[in-house]
């Protein structure tokens, strides 16, 4: 794994970056917030058009969030991970690039499949990690969900910050997260590059159950952090892609 000394070094920002209106976010018969999975791709079109996904396989994972030169505006970065494992999604240097920020949303994207947004900085406080649940029927990713939450033991009780959140269906989202004001930059303090953990439910191509979300953080509550990243299976960082 190559050690980066920042999320600058790893990417190179475009400088067309990628605007996702509103409208482009639509909501299909089944309720699921979908987007163009052509203009908006997030797989390898020779390697996994047309394949399902299996717990051998592995699939491709979007964050999008906003340009860090033009907040207004977004980037998306491309992780590939193993089905069915623990995954911790990291770009190092995160915190840098939005330190000046006071409020930053994050969504992931799939196979047309995309997120709610959810906060990696709120109010000028950064979150350390977020918790990704992807949905499978049958091998096809039909839901990416954020269940995020304050955990006692590791978030203080002034660090704890609700979010209220409406998915396309106009059903409220509240949702709680810890975020902490103690970071000085990516180096000094590592815990201010918010990390993405991601595990999976549902089942794959051959109608095998997916278990890794028994292993989520928020259901891990005795172990720190720390010790829970180490015990990923898979740590990934992430590559920019251009449009």
């Amino acid at each position: 794994l190559l050690l980066l000394a920042s999320l600058l070094a790893a990417l190179t920002w475009a400088s067309d970056a990628v605007v996702l209106p509103d409208e482009e976010v639509e909501v299909d018969d089944d309720g699921y917030l979908v987007i163009d999975g052509v203009k908006y791709m997030c797989f390898d079109m020779n390697t996994f058009k047309g394949r399902q996904a299996s717990t051998d396989n592995e699939i491709h994972i979007c964050l999008l969030m906003p340009d860090p030169r033009d907040l207004t505006k977004k980037k998306k970065v491309m992780f590939k991970i193993k089905l069915d494992k623990m995954n911790a999604l990291e770009l190092r240097g995160l915190y840098d690039l939005y330190e000046d920020a006071s409020d930053v949303q994050v969504r992931a994207f799939t196979s047309a499949v995309i997120s709610r947004p959810t906060f990696i900085k709120k109010e000028g406080a950064t979150t350390e990690l977020l918790n990704l649940v992807v949905t499978l029927e049958d091998g096809f990713v039909t839901g990416l969900e954020w269940k995020n939450q304050c955990i006692d033991r590791v978030c203080s009780f002034q660090d704890c910050k609700k979010s209220l959140f409406y998915e396309g269906t106009e059903e409220e989202v509240l949702e709680t997260n810890c975020f902490i004001t103690t970071c000085k930059s990516s180096k000094e303090t590592g815990n201010c590059d918010t990390k993405v953990y991601l595990t999976f439910v549902g089942t794959d191509g051959g109608e095998r159950p997916m278990i890794s979300d028994s292993s989520r953080i928020t259901h891990m509550v005795k172990h720190s952090i720390q010790s829970l990243y180490d015990s990923a299976t898979s740590i990934h960082l992430g590559t920019e892609i251009d449009q």
